[in-house]
């Protein structure tokens, strides 16, 4: 069974609502296939990161992308 390791950056303002409904749909699609598994992992990125942190994306998120 092939195994997907997903990065997830759910952004700001309407973007958490919309990833959690997207995993919703990936997590049955996965269950009903049954030929694959995906993990996720979620990343903080957008304007709230920027507020807290200074940095619109932390350097672990970039270099789950690289």
């Amino acid at each position: 069974m092939k195994n997907h390791r997903i990065a997830v950056i759910p952004g700001d303002n309407i973007g958490p609502e919309l990833m959690k409904a997207a995993l919703a749909v990936l997590e049955v699609t996965q269950k009903v296939d049954g030929g694959f598994t995906l993990e996720f992992e979620t990343y903080l990125a957008g304007a709230a990161h920027y507020t807290a942190h200074g940095t619109a994306m932390s350097d672990g998120a970039i270099a789950a992308f690289c």
